[in-house]
């Protein structure tokens, strides 16, 4: 399985321990448990996790600090999700129409063939229908009426 992206990944983690004290430290902890390569500088650690995590009490960094998740991180990832979801039910949707297109493809060559097959096939009139058919129509009408 693919993993994700550094930053959703912190969402992520964000969201499964939202309302609680999240620490930088926790999140290294994770990643390490969880095979993540997290080689990025520590500035740039240190902003995912400020982006993401919020301290109420404005202290430095450090790998102590307790924050919680932003509300602002946790609706990014809400609408990343979506658009995962999103691209989902467009894949299937596509796979759906493309069922469809040929099945009415399959459809539309049957009724040709029948159509044809009607055409070759010839007409066959016996001598009673042929009849009924060169009479008047006043005359078919009035032999009915009498039998």
């Amino acid at each position: 399985m693919k993993q994700d992206d550094l930053y959703i990944a912190i969402l992520k983690y964000g969201k499964e321990h939202i309302g609680e004290n999240v620490t930088p430290g926790d999140i290294k902890k994770y990643f390490k448990e969880n095979n993540y390569e997290i080689d990025v500088p520590s500035g740039a650690f240190q902003r995912l996790f400020f982006d993401v995590f919020s301290d109420p009490k404005g202290r430095g960094f450090n790998d102590n600090l307790p924050c919680i998740m932003n509300m602002e991180a946790y609706f990014r990832l809400l609408e990343h999700e979506e658009l995962k979801e999103a691209r989902q039910s467009s894949k299937e949707a596509r796979k759906y129409a493309i069922i469809a297109i040929c099945i009415s493809i399959i459809a539309m060559v049957i009724s040709i063939i029948f159509s044809i097959i009607q055409i070759i096939t010839p007409t066959k009139i016996d001598n009673t229908q042929f009849q009924k058919l060169i009479q008047p129509a006043s005359q078919s009408v009035w032999q009915s009426d009498e039998k």
